[in-house]
């Protein structure tokens, strides 16, 4: 979960690698970032903290054979949210990821512990803070059986899921404990049944215009109620600058009956040389809890050795509570 939030700004160290060890069927790769994340200023008495952690991330391929590949992921990181000044506490690592995948074709096939396509901010977007209000709907940390077709130049991507609650959904270090699934308040989705459903369009034109659009369906439990969810993404160049979109609607969101909402987020990069400006507008609008508007101003620089340097303002209003947010970051990549 290496997601930068609402309350972060950073300033991190991140190192990755990728290799093929002594068995050619294996590749690997993972991250080291250590960085602060603050809240330079905010409305609310108390929430402008320093956050100095660290995020450890690898993840491995074994090809079993021609057409069937085992693959692994993990995470270390604080498992809770700062609440006060902090330096690397609540250390804990999961996994994130683990399952088969099965080569038939132009289809693959996929069973374990992943993530569900559906939308693509998190990966399109330029920036810092640029898909932080968007990570709410992304579907990570799922049991999955899933097939992703090649189809005429794209991939639909079907999935039936539910909330990791397997002995994977615990951690190593400070445990925050499973996820129990069915008990009431613990959201739609999480009901231990492969009773929620997603489909996940994409495509890249020879123009350079991509586009994603996907539907969801999350089941009650208990006290809950069923989500509808519906996305679409559209990425291009105009001009010298790189122009992402995406907007996200939801029935009875994550459960709730009765509460809509609307997420929609317009990004926008432009190279000059070495360096990378990008700029963020997006707005979520929950029934229950008001409307969150975030503008966002960054900019990276790429050495020649590959090192990037970067920083990030956020501002944002929270239902008429107003914060500002600064990151800064180092990143240092090695292999290849």
């Amino acid at each position: 979960m290496k997601n930068l939030t609402l309350g972060v700004a950073a300033a991190s160290l991140s190192i990755a690698a990728t290799s093929g060890l002594a068995d050619p069927r294996l590749t690997w790769e993972g991250s080291l970032e250590i960085g602060i994340d603050s809240t330079i200023s905010s409305d609310v008495p108390g929430a402008e903290v320093n956050d100095l952690y660290g995020i450890v991330d690898v993840a491995a391929e074994w090809a079993l054979s021609d057409t069937v590949t085992f693959f692994i992921a993990g995470t270390g990181e604080s498992m809770t949210g700062a609440t006060t000044d902090r330096a690397f506490e609540d250390l804990g690592f999961y996994l994130g990821e683990v399952g088969l995948s099965f080569g038939l074709g132009n289809t693959t096939l996929t069973v374990g512990k992943t993530g569900v396509a559906f939308g693509s901010a998190w990966d399109s977007a330029a920036g810092f803070y640029a898909s932080a209000l968007a990570d709410d709907y992304e579907l990570a940390e799922q049991i999955v059986l899933a097939a992703d077709m090649e189809i005429a130049g794209g991939t639909i991507s079907i999935a039936a899921f539910y909330a990791d609650d397997t002995i994977f959904s615990e951690q190593l270090g400070f445990n925050v404990g499973p996820n129990v699934s069915g008990v009431a308040g613990s959201g739609a989705g999480n009901t231990g049944s492969f009773d929620n459903f997603a489909i996940n369009w994409a495509q890249e034109l020879d123009s350079g215009l991509f586009y994603n659009v996907g539907a969801r369906h999350l089941s009650g439990n208990a006290t809950e109620s069923d989500e509808t969810g519906f996305v679409a993404g559209l990425g291009t160049n105009v001009g010298e600058f790189a122009v992402f979109g995406e907007v996200g609607l939801f029935e009875n969101y994550g459960g709730a009956a009765g509460d809509d909402a609307t997420y929609a987020l317009i990004n926008a990069a432009r190279a000059y040389g070495d360096i990378t400006f990008s700029g963020t507008l997006a707005i979520r609008d929950v029934t229950s809890a008001g409307k969150t508007k975030m503008a966002t101003f960054g900019a990276d620089y790429t050495f020649k050795n590959g090192v990037e340097l970067g920083g990030a303002l956020a501002f944002v209003d929270d239902a008429g509570v107003s914060s500002t947010h600064f990151g800064m970051a180092v990143v240092i990549p090695f292999g290849g």
